[in-house]
C-alpha cells in the first residue's frame, strides 16, 4: 500500500491504540493554543511551519476543529482545538458561520513574523452529510466534504483518498484505517531533545487539557469479517465504548490526511508531477513560500 511502501511506515497490529501517557508527552511547553513556535520548530523540524490545515468534526450543537501546522517531513504543531457553538444540522447557524469565517479570514502569525491562512479545510460529512454538502459548495476549492471508510475503494488510485463528485462539488472519500494506524506509530515515536525530531512527530500546545489527549485513546483496532471481498476477515479501528468521545482523534486523522491533498495538489499543480512526491513537496514549498507570506 502507498503509505508503507512509499513513507516506511508499520502495520498498526490487532489491539493496539494510543495510550494517554504516549500521546501526553507531545504536550509541549514552549507554545500555547493559537500560537506558531517557528523559531523553535526550525531547531527541532529542520524547517518553520510550511502549510497549516484544519480538519472540522460536526455535532448538534457545535463544530470541532482542530488547525494544524505541518513542517517538512510531516513533523507537526496542533495550533487550535476549537468548539464552535451552534446548531450543526443548519448551515444558516452560528457554528458554521463562524468555520466559515475562520476559512476565509483568519490569519495566524508565527514568533517569526511569517503569515498563514488555512491552505486546505476537511469537513465531516458522516453526519448532517447535506449540510455539509451545502456548506462546502461556497467553496471552489479549499474546503471539501470527507467520508471515511475502513478500507480503500475499489479501483481508487491511491490507497489513502479516492475523489468523488456529489451535487456537483469535488468530495473524498478517506481510508481513515490507513492514517489511524500512521497516526498511532507517530504518536509512540521517541524524540530526544537536541536532535531532530522524528519524521511525522505531533506537538500540541501546553494549554491543551488531559481531556483532548484521552480523547486518542477511544478507538482501538479489531478484525472484522466481511460478506464479501478476496480478503475476508480484515483488522479495522472501532470504538471501545459508543460513550468516549473521539473527536480530538478523528481531526487529527483528517488534518493527516489533508496535508496528503496538499502534497498531491502542490505536486500535480505546482509542479506538473501526476504523483505524490513529499520530498519534492517540501523543498517546492519551503523555496516557494506556497502557504505563508511574511
Amino acid at each position: 500500500m502507498f503509505q508503507n511502501t512509499k513513507r516506511g511506515l508499520p502495520f498498526e497490529e490487532r489491539g493496539q491504540s494510543p495510550k494517554f501517557e504516549n500521546v501526553v508527552q507531545h504536550r509541549r511547553a514552549i507554545y500555547s493554543a493559537g500560537e506558531i513556535p517557528n523559531k523553535k520548530a526550525l531547531k527541532e523540524t529542520g524547517s518553520p511551519v510550511l502549510a497549516v490545515t484544519a480538519a472540522a468534526d460536526i455535532h448538534g450543537d457545535r463544530i470541532d476543529v482542530e488547525v494544524k501546522g505541518w513542517c517538512v517531513d510531516s513533523r507537526s504543531y496542533s495550533i487550535q482545538w476549537l468548539h464552535l457553538m451552534g446548531d450543526g444540522s443548519d448551515v444558516n447557524s452560528k457554528a458554521w458561520d463562524q468555520l466559515a469565517d475562520l476559512v476565509e479570514n483568519k490569519i495566524y502569525e508565527a514568533d517569526d513574523g511569517k503569515k498563514y491562512q488555512i491552505a486546505l479545510t476537511l469537513v465531516d460529512a458522516r453526519w448532517q452529510t447535506s449540510v455539509v454538502y451545502d456548506f462546502c459548495s461556497r467553496y471552489s476549492d479549499g474546503v471539501y466534504p470527507i467520508m471515511g471508510r475502513d478500507m480503500p475503494v475499489a479501483n481508487a488510485r491511491w490507497d489513502n483518498f479516492a475523489e468523488y463528485r456529489k451535487k456537483g462539488i469535488i468530495a473524498y472519500n478517506i481510508t481513515v484505517t490507513l492514517y489511524k494506524d500512521r497516526m498511532a506509530a507517530w504518536l509512540r515515536k521517541d524524540w530526544n531533545s537536541g536532535e531532530l525530531q522524528p519524521y511525522g512527530y505531533p506537538n500540541f500546545p501546553q494549554d491543551y487539557g488531559d481531556d483532548y489527549f484521552r480523547e486518542y485513546e477511544a478507538e482501538h483496532k479489531q478484525e472484522k469479517l466481511y460478506s464479501t471481498g478476496a480478503q475476508r476477515r480484515r483488522f479495522v479501528w472501532v470504538e471501545k465504548d459508543q460513550n468516549l468521545p473521539n473527536h480530538a482523534w478523528d481531526c487529527a486523522i483528517y488534518n493527516a490526511c489533508a496535508i496528503d491533498m496538499l502534497c498531491y495538489q502542490t505536486n500535480l499543480f505546482g509542479m506538473e508531477q501526476d504523483r505524490m512526491d513529499y520530498t519534492a513537496f517540501w523543498s517546492y514549498i519551503a523555496e516557494n513560500k506556497s502557504y505563508y507570506f511574511e
